[in-house]
């Protein structure tokens, strides 16, 4: 009898709601809503990447057929009429679409992986789920060398019956190989256009959605998984009575003869995806400030000045304006109403470098090793770096590496900003020339900076008499009048950033903040006011909105700039620390409070981490 229930689909599926009621959350509609748009928004940008993968497949498919097409066939493909043998071979398509769909495949996969599991620290906090997602499991692995595989097979059988019915119409028709070839093109056509976009389509919800569970299971806080439409006057009859449905993690939706369903897609062009079901007593202990969580609704922690955060309110994603807009209004109620304040009034500067003062104290209190964690982050790059570049364990080298990292830095994440600087490199060591082009995809590198920097890394090389010569220069001693005539010679602007009658190191040639970006790297003296240091200050002002509307991301004048370094070294006065190690945690403490606020592109990564997620991709 007991045995017979177990066996029933549906006391399985009430019992599953128990549980889920008892120990698990649900996501409400707001939620739904914000998880279905951040999982299309990264499901997009693959989705084009891999239509433009399978118009060229197809049209070197279709290149192939055409150029063997007025051959004669082999005596042996005569005797059988195997024309689709002769004209395509499904064993070679099939290995060159595992490769090259096989790579998208994995970069969606943990593209999504990473995303979820990045979305899942900001629900339920840091201290219950640390690390990063973790591509190289050997379970994951087999996943994407199977699916791949079963992914290419499918795709060309496909493509191979269609070959095989022009074939046979052709030749039944006695329409000759022009008109037979004529027929290719048209079959390629469709194949090129609507079929590239349909199968770019439902690969990547696919690989996404796997990607999507392995992150839950990851994360060591989800229970199980729910299955979610897409709520629009296209939602289909097939995929409407899926809503809603919770499964455990690994577990089968939908037990098919053709194909088990573990999640979407349900059928080609699908537009459903997965969402969490988290375990309660995470999120409880969040909202409390559990272990690690730097107490969070308790006296004394800075960051509830800024983050409103009352006992029981989830804390909801927001766009970054969002949050500026907040802090903005956070610092208007601190000064009872006054506004913005002046950086240049002294009075106002002693009051900000106080409540930093008060920020920095805290994270040391909370984290004991911020104030050196990015020096150790740097040691920690280097040696899992030098696994695959074994010359950087040498100073020098480690030096020429450093540049690279700095001047592809601005407006990078640390992740691509790794992958730039590596992808580089290895050109760099095979050709003696850093690429001015991405070799993966022939385009610019990403970041508005780093082609013309590689430009003018590889003119210096040349006009200095190689690498050593070039790192000389740029350490020694120059006026400002000499490096923007430089500049010039390599046919870029004079620095608007460099005083004529100023003293600067070489390096000050690629712009203020990459120079000392590349000092801190190397464990040099200097400020790099980037991102978060500028979002820091002008966080303290009620100035982070500037007056074209946008988030400040860098200073742009001399006077805020020397005002932005007084700031600094305002701080490591009163707190007896150097103004790098103010620097390290100040980039700690600000990262984590916009992370607090609800940022999503504000998930702390450091760089040892960003060379992880470079190996796993260049595995």
């Amino acid at each position: 009898m007991f045995s017979a229930l177990i066996e029933n689909k549906n006391f399985i599926a009430s019992m599953l709601d128990i549980i889920v009621k008892a120990s698990g959350k649900r996501l409400n509609y707001i939620q739904r809503r914000r998880w279905e748009k951040r999982f299309n928004q990264v499901l997009l940008k693959g989705e084009r990447r891999f239509t433009k993968t399978m118009r060229k497949y197809f049209r070197d498919m279709e290149q192939d057929v055409l150029s063997k097409i007025n051959q004669k066939p082999p005596k042996s493909q005569k005797a059988s009429f195997s024309y689709n043998d002769w004209l395509f071979s499904e064993e070679y398509w099939n290995e060159k679409l595992a490769s090259e769909g096989g790579k998208f495949i994995k970069e969606m996969y943990s593209e999504m992986g990473r995303e979820v599991f990045d979305d899942l620290k900001l629900m339920v906090g840091a201290e219950f789920i640390t690390g990063a997602f973790n591509i190289s499991e050997e379970a994951v692995l087999a996943f994407i060398d199977n699916y791949k595989f079963k992914f290419a097979t499918s795709i060309n059988a496909t493509a191979a019956e269609t070959l095989r019915g022009v074939m046979k119409e052709g030749m039944a028709s006695g329409l000759g190989m022009e008109g037979i070839s004529q027929k290719v093109r048209e079959a390629f056509d469709g194949m090129t256009s609507f079929r590239s976009m349909l199968i770019a389509r439902t690969e990547a919800i696919r690989a996404s959605n796997a990607g999507q569970e392995e992150a839950y299971k990851q994360s060591g806080v989800v229970i199980a998984k729910e299955w979610l439409v897409a709520q629009d006057d296209r939602l289909c009859n097939r995929c409407a009575p899926m809503n809603g449905k919770i499964l455990p993690l690994d577990d089968i939706f939908i037990d098919d003869d053709y194909e088990d369903i573990q999640y979407p897609p349900l059928h080609p062009n699908c537009r459903c995806c997965l969402i969490p079901v988290v375990n309660k007593k995470y999120l409880k202990a969040h909202k409390k400030g559990g272990p690690g969580s730097g107490n969070w609704n308790g006296p004394g922690d800075p960051r509830f000045n800024w983050v409103p955060s009352a006992e029981g309110e989830e804390r909801k994603p927001r766009e970054n304006m969002e949050i500026a807009q907040l802090f903005t209004e956070r610092h208007s109620q601190m000064h009872h109403g006054g506004g913005v304040s002046d950086y240049t009034n002294s009075k106002h500067l002693e009051t900000a470098i106080a409540q930093t003062l008060k920020e920095v104290q805290f994270q040391i209190k909370s984290t004991p090793n911020a104030r050196d964690w990015y020096s150790k982050d740097i040691a920690d790059s280097f040696d899992k770096l030098s696994k695959h570049f074994p010359e950087l364990k040498e100073a020098g080298k480690q030096d020429f590496f450093a540049t690279l990292l700095a001047v592809s830095s601005p407006n990078q994440d640390p992740k691509m900003n790794m992958r730039v600087a590596c992808d580089a490199y290895k050109v760099y060591r095979e050709t003696g020339l850093l690429p001015l082009k991405n070799p993966e995809n022939g385009m610019n590198w990403s970041g508005t900076n780093s082609s013309p920097a590689f430009d003018m890394i590889n003119k210096l090389i040349k006009i200095n008499g190689g690498e050593q010569q070039m790192m000389y220069w740029l350490h020694q001693g120059h006026t400002g009048k000499e490096i923007n005539e430089v500049r010039q010679s390599v046919n870029l602007k004079p620095s608007s950033n460099i005083n004529k009658g100023g003293a600067y190191n070489g390096i000050a040639i690629f712009g203020p903040k990459v120079g000392q970006f590349h000092n801190n790297i190397m464990g040099k003296e200097g400020l790099t006011l980037d991102v978060w240091m500028t979002r820091a200050f002008h966080r303290q002002f009620g100035t982070l909105i500037n007056s074209r509307g946008e988030i400040r991301g860098a200073p742009e004048t001399i006077p805020e700039r020397q005002a932005m370094t007084k700031w600094v070294n305002g701080v490591a006065k009163k707190s007896g620390m150097k103004a790098q190690e103010v620097q390290a945690i100040v980039w700690y403490y600000e990262q984590h409070l916009w992370k607090a606020a609800g940022s999503r592109k504000a998930v702390p990564y450091k760089y040892s981490e960003a060379v992880e997620v470079w190996e796993r991709r260049n595995q």
